[in-house]
C-alpha cells in the first residue's frame, strides 16, 4: 500500500504526498516521486522546478561543476540547492589528479540531492565527473590514461560517443599502432551494430599491438571466444595468435600488415600465410612458403589447409 511521506520542504508546509513503497533492492526506486501518485499542485512545482534548474543540470553534465554552483546561487528560490551543492563542487575540486577524480565516489555527496526534483541533477553529477576526466586526459594529449584508461573509456561512459571517437582519432593520429584505441573504436562500431567493420578494427589491434589488447575489453563475445580455440591449438602467446585462428573460424580476415619491431612467430606466420595466399590464387603454390607455415604452426596450418585458406 503507498505510503504518506510529509515533506515539509515542498509545497506549503505540512502537505503529504504519496510514494508508492521501494523495490526491491536490484531496483532501486526513483528519485523522483511517480506523478500518478502526486497531487496536481505538486506535480506542477516539480515540472516547474525541473524546468528552472535545467541549466544547471546542463553546466553539471558538461562538468563545469563552479559554474552550476554559481548559476544555482542566482536562482530565486533554490537556496538549498546551492547549498548542498557546495560538498559535491569541493570533493571534485579538492581531487588532487585525475586519477583521483577518475575514482572519486560522489555518493555522499549525492546523497544531500536526492530528494524530489532533483534527479536531472544527481544524474548529471555523475555524467558531469566523467566528463571531466575525459576532458582534462584529452588536454593533456593523445594517450594520456586516467586509472589506466583513455579519455574515450570516460567519454563512452558519459554516453558521448561521437567525442569518444575524435578522441580515439586523435590517439590514432599520433599512434597508429595503438592496440587499446584501435579495441576501442572496435566497441563503438560493435555498439553501432556495424560488426564487420568493430571486427577489422579488433583484428588490426590483435596484429599491432597484442600485448595491449584485454580481451575482456573487446564487445565482441565471438572475438574474446577465439582465446579458447587458440588455447587448444597450443599456440602462444595466445593474442598475437588470435588473427589466424579468426581467419579459419571466419570472425577474421587474412592479416597483411608489417610493422616496425622485432618480428615474432605469429608475424613470420602472416607474411608466409600471405605469400602462400598470393602464390595460391595465382596457381602456383609457394612450397617454401607452405613449409614456413607448418613448422611455425603445424596444426594451424592443416587446419587452415583443410579449409582452402592457403
Amino acid at each position: 500500500m503507498p505510503v504518506p511521506l510529509q515533506l515539509d520542504f515542498f509545497g506549503a508546509p505540512g502537505v503529504p504526498y504519496e510514494r508508492a513503497l521501494p523495490p526491491a533492492p536490484e531496483a532501486p526506486p526513483s528519485l523522483e516521486p511517480s506523478p500518478a501518485l502526486m497531487p496536481e499542485a505538486q506535480l506542477s512545482f516539480v515540472g516547474g522546478r525541473v524546468l528552472r534548474v535545467a541549466p544547471v543540470a546542463a553546466l553539471l553534465a558538461d562538468g563545469r561543476f563552479d559554474d552550476a554552483l554559481a548559476a544555482a546561487a542566482k536562482l530565486a528560490g533554490e537556496e538549498r540547492l546551492a547549498c548542498e551543492l557546495q560538498p559535491l563542487v569541493r570533493a571534485v575540486g579538492a581531487a588532487p589528479s585525475l586519477d583521483a577524480l577518475a575514482d572519486l565516489d560522489l555518493g555522499d555527496a549525492l546523497e544531500r540531492l536526492s530528494w524530489p526534483g532533483n534527479a536531472a541533477i544527481v544524474a548529471a553529477s555523475r555524467t558531469g565527473r566523467l566528463v571531466a576526466v575525459a576532458r582534462a586526459l584529452d588536454g593533456v594529449g593523445p594517450g594520456a590514461k586516467a586509472r589506466g584508461r583513455l579519455a574515450a573509456h570516460y567519454w563512452s561512459r558519459a554516453q558521448l560517443s561521437t567525442k569518444a571517437v575524435q578522441s580515439l582519432e586523435r590517439t590514432l593520429a599520433a599512434r597508429p599502432e595503438s592496440g587499446e584505441a584501435l579495441v576501442a573504436l572496435g566497441n563503438l562500431a560493435h555498439a553501432e551494430g556495424d560488426a564487420p567493420r568493430a571486427r577489422e578494427l579488433y583484428r588490426r589491434a590483435l596484429r599491432a599491438a597484442p600485448d595491449e589488447v584485454r580481451l575482456e575489453d573487446v564487445a565482441d563475445g565471438d572475438v574474446r571466444d577465439l582465446a579458447a580455440g587458440t588455447g587448444d591449438l597450443g599456440l602462444a602467446p595466445v593474442n598475437a595468435w588470435l588473427p589466424f585462428v579468426g581467419l579459419l573460424l571466419a570472425v577474421f580476415g587474412p592479416s597483411p600488415e608489417a610493422f616496425d619491431r622485432a618480428p615474432t612467430d605469429a608475424d613470420r606466420f602472416a607474411s608466409a600465410l600471405q605469400r602462400s595466399r598470393l602464390a595460391t590464387s595465382r596457381g602456383r603454390p609457394d612450397v617454401p612458403a607452405r613449409r614456413e607455415l607448418k613448422a611455425l604452426a603445424g596444426e594451424l596450418y592443416a587446419r587452415l589447409f583443410e579449409a582452402g585458406l592457403v
